[in-house]
C-alpha cells in the first residue's frame, strides 16, 4: 500500500543504499507525496498488507527490520522502521526481486486517520481505513459504521472505551466523542 498518498509527506530515506545493501534493484517508479508536488520512491504505511504468503512476508519483513535497525546511516528508524523495511521485503519476495507498480495496491485500500489533520474527508473515498490508536477519530468520522457493528459485537463500546484511554493529545478526544 503506498504511504505517499495525500496525507503523507516526503521523507528522505537512503533508498538507493538500502536497496543495494540487500542486492535489490531500486524501484523504477515513484509515488506522489502529500504536498501534491514532490515524488518519492514507494514506502508503505502498513495499515493493511496483502500477500500471497503472509508468513513468508512477515519473516522477510522482520529480517529487514532487524538489519535496518542496526544501521546508524538509516535516519528516522523510529517511528518509521516498519515503513522503511516493508518495500524492501516486498521487493525481495517479488518476481525478479523488483518492486513494481503492479504489485502495489491502490491507495484507496489504505487510508489513514491522523490526529493532526483538521480535515479527514479524504478517507471517504477509501475502502479500508486504519488509525494509529485514536478511537476518537473513528467515533468522529465513522459513527454509522460503529452503529452497524454494535449489533453483532456487543463488547464494542467496552473495547472502544478501554482503548480510548490511551489517547494523549488535546482536542481530538473531546471533539471526537
Amino acid at each position: 500500500m503506498p504511504a505517499a498518498t495525500p496525507e503523507h509527506g516526503r521523507h528522505n530515506f537512503p533508498w538507493e543504499r538500502l536497496y543495494s545493501t540487500f542486492n535489490l534493484p531500486t524501484p523504477a517508479f515513484q509515488v506522489l507525496c502529500g504536498d501534491g508536488v514532490h515524488a518519492s520512491p514507494p514506502w508503505f504505511n502498513a495499515g493493511v498488507v496483502s500477500a500471497p504468503n503472509g508468513a513468508e512476508l512477515g519473516g522477510e519483513w522482520e529480517r529487514i527490520c532487524l538489519a535496518d535497525n542496526d544501521w546508524e546511516w538509516v535516519p528516522e528508524r523510529w517511528p518509521y522502521l516498519d515503513q522503511i523495511a516493508l518495500p524492501l521485503a516486498m521487493a525481495s519476495l517479488s518476481p525478479g526481486s523488483r518492486l513494481t507498480e503492479a504489485g502495489v495496491l491502490d491507495s484507496r485500500l489504505n487510508q489513514n486517520l491522523f490526529h493532526w489533520m483538521e480535515d479527514q474527508s479524504y478517507t471517504a473515498h477509501g475502502f479500508v481505513v486504519h488509525h494509529h490508536g485514536y478511537v476518537s477519530l473513528i467515533k468522529k468520522y465513522y459513527p454509522r459504521v460503529l452503529m452497524w457493528l454494535r449489533q453483532d459485537y456487543p463488547l464494542l463500546d467496552h473495547l472502544l472505551e478501554r482503548y480510548g484511554i490511551h489517547e494523549n493529545f488535546e482536542g481530538v478526544a473531546a471533539s471526537g466523542a
